[in-house]
């Protein structure tokens, strides 16, 4: 399958404090990042919502990256209602990084969202192990300038 992170955001919102954390935590890795990456993100809230989109560029792309706010849309908050009432309590995301250079910035990124925002991104896990991930965790802990654990949730066999 290719090596791969996966994340479950919980079925609720995000307060819109905790998403500009994230969103100004981005901007700032962006701008100290060693590698090229193709940014399609969207940090101004239209409507309540805002999207950080990223790949590798050329021949280091692989899957896009995507954390994606929402809060106040009518349409999302009936879905996640409907989905509370069969039982869902979090919905899997997942990227394909092959651990080609932009996976440091993906593994930043859940780093931090996950610990300020543990209601919100309930789990991570990987097809990486902790070593992999460490210098994700080590630049992020930098940037915020916070000590952050690492995010991996164990797997269930």
């Amino acid at each position: 399958m290719g090596y791969t992170h996966y994340w479950h955001y919980a079925q609720r919102s995000l307060d819109l404090e905790r998403w500009q954390q994230i969103e100004s935590f981005f901007v700032e890795l962006r701008q100290q990042q060693r590698v090229s990456i193709e940014d399609r993100s969207d940090l101004r809230l239209h409507g309540g919502s805002g999207m950080i989109a990223i790949n590798g560029c050329a021949a280091h792309a692989h899957d896009p990256f995507k954390l994606a706010y929402f809060h106040g849309d009518p349409k999302r908050d009936q879905v996640v209602q409907r989905k509370r009432r069969i039982g869902m309590t979090s919905s899997l995301r997942y990227c394909k990084t092959a651990r080609k250079p932009y996976d440091l910035l993906v593994t930043a990124l859940l780093t931090y969202s996950r610990a300020i925002a543990p209601d919100w991104i309930e789990q991570v896990q990987s097809d990486g192990g902790a070593e992999e991930w460490e210098p994700g965790r080590r630049w992020a802990a930098s940037v915020a300038g916070i000590s952050l654990p690492l995010p991996l949730s164990k797997r269930e066999a």
